[in-house]
């Protein structure tokens, strides 16, 4: 029996769906990512975000992973070409399936670019505090 590094028979089909709170979920569909605690940094920085279920593995303890690509992620079309750094494991305990509508994905950066000290290069500074509040 030939096996890959997730523990599945090579050309067994993988589970097509998982009960993730309740809630079953499969390829494509959208969870917030909730790492446990005393994880890696790198689950520690995603908590929160938002993420689409790109597969579903089995290791050979019989334990379930989702592989997840963020959904803010600029490089995220290469994760879903498998590409190292933009695919991510998540247990079916670490994520939260999202009902209805995702959030808002699109992020605005406001850069507030002068000097407090000069009367009109602080100008930039004061629209970003004004946007702050």
């Amino acid at each position: 029996m030939t096996m890959d590094g997730f523990g599945s028979q090579i050309g067994a089909p993988p589970p097509r769906s998982v009960i993730a709170a309740g809630v079953e979920i499969g390829r494509g569909s959208k969870v917030v990512l909730r790492p446990r605690a005393g994880g890696d940094v790198f689950g520690e920085a995603m908590a929160g975000m938002v993420a689409t279920v790109e597969a579903i593995h089995e290791d050979l303890d019989g334990r379930v992973h989702l592989a997840v690509t963020l959904e803010d992620d600029p490089g995220r079309e290469l994760g879903e070409d498998r590409r190292p750094g933009h695919r991510f494991f998540f247990g079916v305990d670490e994520v939260e399936p999202m009902a209805g509508a995702p959030p808002p994905t699109k992020r605005v950066l406001v850069a507030g670019i002068g000097n407090i000290f000069f009367a009109d290069d602080g100008f930039g500074v004061a629209v970003a505090q004004e946007l702050q509040k």
